[in-house]
């Protein structure tokens, strides 16, 4: 019986990490990926996670700038 191996992803950018994102979290986002609001940067993360969570792997950039906010 073969197991499908889950996306690295989805391990570190679960919908419970997202949550628990700060304000300041969000504006590093925004900033990293030049956005006009921290509710666009919310949106952003939010859509990676999901596409981590059907295990679609992100692009690169997009990875690290929410990697680099949740450090």
């Amino acid at each position: 019986m073969e197991t499908k191996a889950e996306p690295k992803v989805a391990k570190k950018l679960t919908p419970f990490r997202l949550s628990l994102i700060t304000k300041k979290q969000i504006s590093t986002i925004r900033k990293a990926k030049g956005f006009a609001s921290n509710t666009q940067a919310l949106e952003f993360a939010l859509e990676i996670v999901a596409k981590a969570l059907e295990g679609q792997e992100p692009h690169k950039h997009d990875l690290k700038a929410i990697q680099r906010a949740m450090a």
